[in-house]
């Protein structure tokens, strides 16, 4: 693009001068922490929810790829597949999560039902 010539494109939501506040990213970690485990609840899946635990399979990767110094391709290659898939409003997330900052929740415990109480039992005696 020549000097001086606008760009065509609108700005990206981070490329402010301070990028979005934290709690812009929390809430849309929440939106995407509800879903998770709306999905870990179901007992089936359309094809729909399953392409989109898909989706949130490879936000996990992305988090976990970024702490743990993985390979930048990878972790570039992840996180357009994600912008493309989860949109605009996912982009503080990702941002935090290619950076290595994002941390997610531990696992929970994902029971049939009525064995949650011995699951419990079982995790807190290790």
């Amino acid at each position: 693009m020549p000097p001086g010539k606008p760009s065509s494109r609108p700005a990206a939501p981070w490329a402010g001068s301070r990028g979005p506040g934290p709690s812009v990213a929390a809430a849309e970690l929440a939106g995407l922490m509800t879903e998770a485990a709306r999905l870990a609840a179901a007992p089936s899946w359309p094809p729909r929810d399953r392409e989109r635990s898909l989706v949130l399979i490879r936000l996990v990767e992305l988090v976990d790829m970024a702490a743990d110094d993985g390979d930048d391709e990878r972790i570039l290659t992840l996180d357009a597949e994600l912008r493309s898939s989860l949109g605009p409003a996912a982009a503080p997330v990702l941002l935090a999560a290619a950076r290595g900052r994002l941390v997610l929740p531990a696992e929970p415990v994902v029971t049939p039902e009525g064995a949650g109480q011995e699951a419990r039992q079982a995790q807190d005696a290790n």
